[in-house]
């Protein structure tokens, strides 16, 4: 629920930041005033990181308050803020990439269906990938695969790969799309 959750999150605010300010007729409204582009997308994508952050501290907040409650002591304050960074740099990739279909898209519902549908192929094909052997050659190719819970927990610490492959796909990702909304045009 909370991988559900969080990519729902990013998603949502990616296909808003563009496609949707454009298909409410915003974009072009904002746009006139004396905000560049730049600026524009920036906002945006800060925004989104502290939305984003926010959820993630939200979520170790609750797992601490859990433990409290049912004085638990099995995860120390080290470990939950690494699950909550790796949670936040999967949730950055996804806005990332929604973004990416958002600045090259009009209508927000359908920038939120493909980056939906993005985010359950990936899911599928972890799952698929780790319950079948012949399959396993897929893992890498799943976000979803960089997300590892299980590893932090059992090695109290956060892979260095699954670290490199979120940053860089979101960097990219909102790379590519700062270039393709500085080009666009907004009808």
């Amino acid at each position: 629920i909370a991988l559900a959750v969080g990519a729902a999150v990013a998603i949502v605010l990616a296909a808003r930041a563009v496609a949707g300010e454009i298909e409410n007729g915003v974009l072009e409204l904002v746009l006139s005033q004396p905000i560049s582009r730049p600026r524009y997308f920036a906002g945006q994508a800060l925004f989104a990181l502290a939305a984003l952050a926010a959820l993630a501290l939200a979520g170790a907040f609750g797992t601490f308050l859990g433990q409290r409650v049912y004085a638990l002591h099995a995860l120390t304050v080290h470990t939950v803020l690494l699950l909550a960074l790796n949670y936040l740099l999967l949730q950055l990739a996804w806005y990332a990439i929604a973004l990416v279909l958002s600045v090259s898209g009009r209508e927000a519902g359908r920038v939120a269906f493909g980056g939906f549908f993005l985010a359950l192929v990936s899911y599928l094909v972890q799952v698929i990938a780790q319950l079948w052997p012949p399959a396993a050659f897929l893992l890498p190719y799943s976000l979803n695969a960089y997300y590892s819970p299980p590893q932090i927990l059992a090695r109290q610490a956060l892979a260095a790969k699954s670290v490199a492959v979120l940053v860089a796909i979101g960097a990219v990702g909102i790379a590519l799309a700062l270039w393709r909304f500085l080009r666009r045009d907004i009808p």
